[in-house]
């Protein structure tokens, strides 16, 4: 059969790839290729369309990857779900689905290629705990994408990674976030044509290649710090772009304010002599120790 991928200014080639075999499973003509230790699931003839649940094993075997292309490029395709032996997207493996508005991975901790998810209609989105590092590029041009959330895990974002995520409206950095990769801050900046964007978190220190140039240039965007960092924050964000203390607010209009440490939201009010707790917004969960200050 032929497989397609993307080459020099963007042109789809066509090369000879192994033979693909055949399996239909719920009515849908899935491809595929054998391999040493399961199947890897290319590009459909007629292409994949509508809501697609991939089975776990074609041909009596797992299912372990998914093609370059495999469903890139097809506006045909509304919904995926992976199964859990595919731990990772490859290189533009959903890019320019532009019909994609959900995507479900059961593999533990997959891995988000290059492109993998740019130019889709995505409106929400978590990285999966367990990712490190954000390639280049990965949801550019996803421009329906109105909430991302980051693992704890995450320690660096490549270039461009939300580039042009219009309806992007905040994004929070774990306390262990590190930089931005190999390019830097400033070239080809990971949130250039974030319009939309208007709260950037931070929850640790300053991050590598960081000059708050590119948020810069986004009027509304507010940066939050936290205040345990605040002195060498306050030496790199203008004042006039401080947004508060990263993991504390309020009060609301119930007179509520809330506080994050490690990891937990702690609503409270103040009172004369201290602080009073009141219920958690969700409500609290899990073994809890309860700060002795907020």
């Amino acid at each position: 059969m032929k497989s397609v991928f993307m080459g020099a200014c963007g042109v789809l080639v066509a090369v000879l790839a192994a033979a693909a075999e055949t399996e239909v499973v719920d009515g849908v003509a899935w491809l595929y290729e054998p391999g040493a230790d399961g199947v890897t699931l290319v590009r459909g003839d007629p292409a994949y369309a509508g809501d697609l649940v991939v089975p776990a094993t074609l041909g009596g075997r797992p299912v372990t990857s998914i093609d370059t292309f495999a469903f890139g490029f097809n506006p045909a395709v509304t919904s995926v779900e992976l199964p859990a032996g595919v731990t990772n997207l490859p290189f533009q493996a959903f890019c320019s689905c532009t019909s994609l508005t959900n995507l479900v991975l059961r593999a533990p901790r997959p891995h988000l290629g290059e492109s993998c998810l740019s130019g889709t209609a995505l409106r929400g989105f978590a990285v999966p705990e367990g990712e490190t590092d954000l390639e280049t590029d990965v949801f550019h041009g996803a421009a329906a994408l109105a909430s991302v959330t980051l693992p704890s895990t995450l320690r660096t974002v490549g270039r461009s990674t939300f580039r042009n995520c219009a309806a992007l409206t905040e994004v929070r950095f774990p306390a262990g976030f590190e930089g931005f990769g190999a390019y830097g801050w400033n070239a080809h900046w990971p949130f250039d044509g974030c319009t939309g964007l208007a709260d950037v978190y931070f929850f640790g220190p300053v991050p590598a290649n960081f000059d708050c140039s590119g948020l810069q240039a986004l009027e509304d965007v507010r940066i939050h710090y936290p205040r345990a960092h605040a002195e060498e924050w306050a030496e790199r964000v203008p004042a006039e772009k401080f947004g508060g203390f990263a993991g504390e607010g309020g009060p609301d209009a119930e007179g509520v304010c809330w506080q994050t440490v490690a990891g937990v939201t702690w609503r409270y009010v103040p009172v004369e002599d201290g602080a009073c707790l009141v219920r958690g917004d969700p409500a609290y969960a899990g073994d809890l120790v309860v700060p002795a200050t907020l």
